[in-house]
C-alpha cells in the first residue's frame, strides 16, 4: 500500500433471517474498500457471535448452543483484493440440519485486511482493519419469548449533564428480542410535553439468556430546571413504567444554593444566640 491510511467496511451491519430445519438459504453482504487511494487484500471468515457482559461487548470467539449456525454456513469466497473504493459482494449459503434446535442462532462474518509486517507497522491509528456483519437467525420450532425488566432508573439529580436514563433487562427466552424505550419529559407542574420519542422509540436487540444494561440521555436538556420525566420500557411480555422528578443544574449553581442555605442556617443560629443573650441581660 502506498499510504498508511486504509480501512475496510461492510454495507450490512446486521441482518435477520427466519430458517426452518432441512432447508437451504442464501444471502449476501458487501465489503468495501473505503480508501480512495489504496488497494487492500482481505479475508472473510464465519465466526460465532455472542456478548461478554451486561454492556454487550461483542465476543467473536466463544462458541455455545446459540452459535451452531456457524457450522451450517459456507462462503463462495474467503479472500481477495479490492482496488481503491471498490465494492465486492460476498455470497453465503446456510444448510439447516434436520435436527436444528428451535430458537435463536447467531453468527458473524468477519472481514479482515491482510498485510505483511512492514505494512502493519505503517498503518495509521485511523485504519480500520477488521469489521463484522452480524447474522441474527430464528429457527422454526420451540421458541420462548420472555423477558424481565430488572431495573428502570432515572437520575434524580443531573449535574452538568443531560437527563440520564438507565435500565437492566434480562432476556429469559431462547430467541433474540427487541426492547423498546419511550422517554417523555414534562415541566414539573404541566402535562405539556417538552420531549417525547414515542413516534420513533429507541430500541435494542437482546440475545437469549443474557442481561443487558442500557444508558440513554436527552441531549436537548436545558442547563437548569426541574422536570417530570417518564421512561417506558417494553420487551416481549414485559413492561415497565418509571416516573421521576428530576433536578438539572450546573455544579456551580448547586454550590451557590448550598452556600446560601448554609449562610441562612448560620444567620438563624447567630440570631437565636443573640436573642438568648439579650434575655439573660434582663
Amino acid at each position: 500500500m502506498e499510504s498508511n491510511s486504509a480501512s475496510i467496511g461492510v454495507s450490512t451491519g446486521a441482518q435477520t433471517l427466519s430458517l426452518s430445519p432441512s432447508e437451504t438459504y442464501t444471502g449476501s453482504f458487501d465489503i468495501i474498500n473505503t480508501s480512495h487511494s489504496n488497494s487492500i487484500k482481505y479475508e472473510v471468515l464465519v465466526a460465532p457471535y455472542s456478548v461478554n457482559d451486561i454492556t454487550y461487548s461483542a465476543n467473536f470467539t466463544d462458541y455455545d448452543d446459540y452459535n451452531q449456525i456457524v457450522d451450517w454456513i459456507s462462503l463462495d469466497e474467503t479472500s481477495g483484493e479490492l482496488g481503491k473504493s471498490e465494492r465486492k459482494t460476498i455470497n453465503f449459503k446456510i444448510e439447516v440440519p434436520e435436527n436444528a434446535p428451535g430458537g435463536g442462532q447467531y453468527a458473524s462474518f468477519l472481514v479482515r485486511m491482510v498485510y505483511d509486517e512492514s505494512e502493519k507497522e505503517n498503518l495509521s491509528l485511523s485504519s480500520k482493519s477488521q469489521v463484522a456483519s452480524l447474522l441474527y437467525a430464528s429457527v422454526a420450532g420451540e421458541t420462548v419469548k420472555t423477558a424481565e425488566v430488572l431495573e428502570n432508573n432515572i437520575n434524580f439529580i443531573n449535574l452538568d449533564r443531560p437527563i440520564f436514563f438507565s435500565s437492566v433487562i434480562e432476556n429469559t427466552g431462547n430467541i433474540h428480542l427487541s426492547a423498546n424505550y419511550v422517554f417523555r419529559v414534562f415541566p414539573l407542574f404541566s402535562n405539556e410535553e417538552l420531549f417525547s420519542n414515542e413516534d420513533n422509540p429507541s430500541s435494542s436487540t437482546l440475545l437469549p439468556e443474557t442481561v443487558y444494561y442500557s444508558e440513554k440521555t436527552w441531549g436537548e436538556t436545558p442547563k437548569l430546571g426541574i422536570f417530570r420525566v417518564v421512561q417506558e420500557i417494553s420487551v416481549a411480555d414485559a413492561e415497565s413504567v418509571r416516573e421521576q422528578v428530576v433536578f438539572v443544574c450546573p455544579t456551580w449553581f448547586l454550590f451557590l444554593c448550598l452556600l446560601f442555605i448554609f449562610s441562612m442556617i448560620l444567620w438563624f443560629v447567630t440570631r437565636i444566640r443573640e436573642h438568648k443573650n439579650i434575655i439573660k441581660e434582663f
